[in-house]
């Protein structure tokens, strides 16, 4: 499966439709591989590195590189976090279709200086690697495939998954002589396979797993739509002012058809913002739901208080944002919410301003308070703790990164607050992320840079990945829609520019690169065709209505945005003629979708109410009473400004 969260949900769907099964279990290909080399890796006293670790490792070496003088193609750069990102993945890409140093010359790159670099580089990596008994990804896939497996299981793999070489290889060795069983699924028409073998113009399309042809297999090729699927394709289009909009829109059509949320899937071309504006409206309106993407780690409580230590640290250590976290909810004392109070009107009488050096010395002048006195020896308790953790940098600015972070751990363990199953596993993600970026910066480094590669990769993290749970909403990515069926399915996102979007080039291996290298490193070039293929897909296992919705506005920009090439040819399917154009299909989605319902009865909150009654002929003027009665402030005050208005002489 392509994640555990993938295989759950597959199985689960599988009993749900009444089928049964013995001893089934979904795993992705790195977890089993990981599970089959647990014992070697034991042994020989290995660690697997993830790959955010591994962009931490690259950017370090990198700039060891740099200051060595050894890099010559690459030293016109600036080596940042988001380079060693970069260099990760090509490198990764690179192991996985089974080349290594010795197999890639510098000609195969277009700049044989460039090549030249990037093989140093990869032989710096895994000399690195070697050194601190470290297996990244494809080293621990090839670890596996050679190691032998107990005979037995048999693994069924789905059509629509594309592994790469070395992942390929470990299944077959997994599957042995009795090879592995293929879980079909649906081929669309007129479209070029996934794997980019060819289009499928010649063969009728199999029958959709659920059961019965569905039209979406033939979305592409509406003229040859069979006649008894005609007028069969049950999809609903809309657009929105802005991505905001367009969630509320979906969460508005949910409760106006009386839909149980267990049984909705919202899949999304793009994880943000929409991921965002999807848990907002869960805490907002306590609507059970399900990411499995997960949200950012900048909605728990640790992270947070991550991210204000981090801010506090590079903003001259100023003491107002120190306040602001001592009076905030996401600091959490052992005893209690009265003992941080009592800390926080202590420190804020202290008249810090800026400066780490003031902290300790302000505290030192401050008088007793009568009222509590034991609170300024346990502030600078606090304080000093918390001080010796972030140590201070020295004349150049530079701090020992590794000491600095396992601080910056240390308060997040004790002093993060923890209120529920997000902030715990935000806790122990936080963990892992400080503990491997540690592990990749040696020596002192700049506090600045420290500060923003923390920062950075406090930002990429998510937490809160799940499976779809009873009662809850799951909102997931499209990739993983076909393996999480549900009666109703929302799929939102789909303007030109995110699906299917424009291919762009890798910034590091271009794809004349990528083909004189090998034939198994995937081009960029084909992306929006295997995004197409995938979604196409998708679709053609609805059994439901599917709802299709984009931006057509992009509020930070202002300005319009076009839906995707999809939606046309949903349109075209929908009213059986493949001559429909884009005049046609703006007919069919009418005005944009807003943030006033068109009725009230659709509101889901009050202030969309009151939008909607603004919005109407009449306007307010018909809602004196309601508003008089509902905002007893709002009546006294518009008798003020009558009063005043009225130029005799009266209270106001």
């Amino acid at each position: 499966m392509p994640g555990l969260a993938a295989g759950f949900s597959f199985l689960q769907g599988y009993a749900l439709a009444g089928h049964r099964g013995f001893y089934i279990r979904g795993v992705s290909v790195g977890s089993l591989a990981e599970e089959v080399a647990r014992p070697q890796l034991h042994r020989q006293n290995l660690t697997p590195l993830r790959q955010e670790e591994a962009g931490f490792l690259l950017f370090a070496l990198l700039k060891d590189l740099a200051v060595r003088g050894s890099l010559s193609y690459f030293s016109g750069l600036e080596v940042t976090a988001g380079l060693g990102r970069a260099l990760a993945a090509a490198i990764g890409e690179m192991k996985l279709a089974g080349l290594t140093p010795a197999d890639a010359a510098p000609e195969s790159f277009l700049d044989p200086g460039k090549g030249k670099d990037m093989l140093l580089i990869w032989r710096e990596y895994e000399k690195r690697l070697q050194e601190e008994g470290l297996l990244d990804r494809p080293a621990l896939l090839a670890l596996a495939a050679k190691l032998k497996k107990p005979p037995g299981p048999l693994y069924i793999i789905p059509t629509n998954m594309r592994p790469a070489r070395l992942e390929e290889e470990f299944l077959q060795s997994l599957a042995g002589e009795q090879g592995a069983v293929p879980l079909g699924f649906p081929a669309p028409l007129g479209l070029e396979d996934a794997r980019g073998q060819g289009p499928t113009r010649g063969q009728a399309p199999p029958p959709a797993p659920a059961g019965g042809e569905s039209p979406f297999l033939w979305l592409y090729r509406v003229e040859d739509l069979p006649p008894h699927l005609a007028g069969k394709a049950r999809a609903s289009l809309f657009h929105a002012y802005g991505e905001v909009s367009e969630v509320r829109e979906i969460l508005r059509r949910i409760r106006k058809g009386g839909l149980p949320l267990d049984r909705c899937a919202l899949y999304c071309t793009a994880t943000e913002p929409y991921t965002q504006h999807l848990y907002q409206a869960s805490q907002l309106y306590r609507l059970p739901m399900t990411f499995g993407e997960g949200v950012s780690i900048l909605n728990s409580g640790p992270g947070r208080f991550l991210a204000a230590l981090l801010a506090w640290a590079g903003d001259g250590w100023r003491a107002s944002l120190f306040h602001a976290l001592l009076a905030g909810p996401d600091l959490e004392f052992p005893q209690g919410a009265a003992f941080q109070a009592s800390l926080a009107r202590v420190f804020r009488s202290l008249n810090i301003g800026w400066g780490r050096e003031r902290y300790l010395p302000c505290l030192d002048r401050q008088p007793a308070r009568e009222e509590d006195p034991a609170a300024l020896p346990r502030l600078r308790d606090f304080l000093g703790e918390v001080l010796d953790c972030l140590p201070a940098p020295d004349d150049r600015g530079r701090v020992e990164a590794e000491i600095f972070l396992s601080g910056a751990r240390r308060l997040v363990d004790r002093y993060g607050s923890t209120r529920g199953p997000l902030d715990a596993g935000a806790k122990e993600k936080i963990a892992g992320l400080l503990k491997g970026l540690a592990r990749a910066l040696k020596g002192p480094l700049p506090l600045a840079e420290v500060l923003l590669l923390a920062e950075q990769a406090l930002a990429g993290s998510r937490v809160g990945r799940s499976t779809p749970r009873p009662g809850a909403l799951h909102v997931d990515s499209y990739l993983k829609g076909p393996y999480t069926l549900r009666p109703h399915t929302f799929i939102a996102g789909l303007d030109a520019l995110r699906f299917p979007g424009t291919p762009l080039e890798d910034p590091v291996l271009l794809d004349v690169e990528r083909e004189r290298l090998s034939p198994h490193l995937p081009l960029r070039r084909y992306r929006a065709r295997e995004k197409l293929y995938a979604m196409v897909q998708l679709l053609s296992l609805q059994e439901g209505e599917v709802t299709l919705s984009f931006s057509s506005h992009d509020t930070v920009e202002g300005r319009g945005l076009f839906p995707s090439p999809l939606l046309l040819q949903v349109h075209r399917l929908k009213t059986g003629d493949s001559k429909k154009d884009y005049s046609s299909l703006a007919a069919e989605l009418a005005g944009p979708r807003g943030f006033a319902p068109r009725q009230g009865r659709e509101a889901l909150d009050e202030g969309e109410w009151w939008l909607n009654r603004f919005l109407q002929p009449a306007g307010l003027t018909a809602c004196g009473d309601l508003l008089s009665h509902l905002y007893p402030g709002l009546r006294q005050g518009t008798m003020a400004h009558s009063a005043r208005l009225s130029g005799t002489f009266n209270a106001y």
